[in-house]
């Protein structure tokens, strides 16, 4: 995270012969995190990239929603996000949801894009804004109990100096 070439890209690897290799690269900005999911029988990958370039770096970056098609992950849809961190995909019931957890302390960056983190919600072609969370988060979580009740959980995480 400090120094060096944020536009490094993805490498994404698939199951061959008992073993993983690698099967392309994904344009990817400041790597954070990765999510795969499936909805019906359609697959999908989406990319959390925190910033763009070399110094000075750009945080306000648009995060990409692929699809696979006709053998490769095509991009489909786009997401403003300010310093991005982590992408979770849950269930509530029928309904599909993507949530994009923000939250980077940069106070001497001026955020264009939305810095909040953010809930999507599929509506049979693609993710529509659904709610915003007024929480610095690093990572959410999903979870049920008893298969009666979803929940969406923050982890913030804090660093300090020893």
């Amino acid at each position: 995270m400090n120094g060096g070439d944020s536009d490094t890209g993805a490498p994404v690897y698939r199951w061959q012969h008992g073993r993983l290799v690698e099967d392309g690269l994904l344009p990817l900005s400041g790597g954070e995190d990765a999510e795969f999911f499936t909805i019906g029988e359609e697959s999908y990958l989406v990319a959390a990239g925190l910033r763009s370039g070399r110094g000075p770096y750009r945080y306000n970056i648009d995060q990409l929603l692929y699809k696979w098609i006709s053998g490769s992950w095509m991009p489909i849809q786009r997401f403003a996000a300010f310093a991005a961190k982590q992408w979770h995909f849950f269930h509530v019931g029928h309904r599909a949801f993507l949530a994009l957890a923000q939250g980077v302390a940069l106070d001497h960056i001026e955020a264009t894009n939305p810095r909040t983190s953010r809930i999507y919600a599929w509506n049979g072609r693609q993710f529509d804004d659904f709610q915003t969370l007024e929480a610095v988060g690093i990572q959410l979580e999903s979870f049920e109990i008893a298969g009666r009740a979803s929940w969406l959980t923050r982890i913030m995480l804090e660093s300090r100096s020893f």
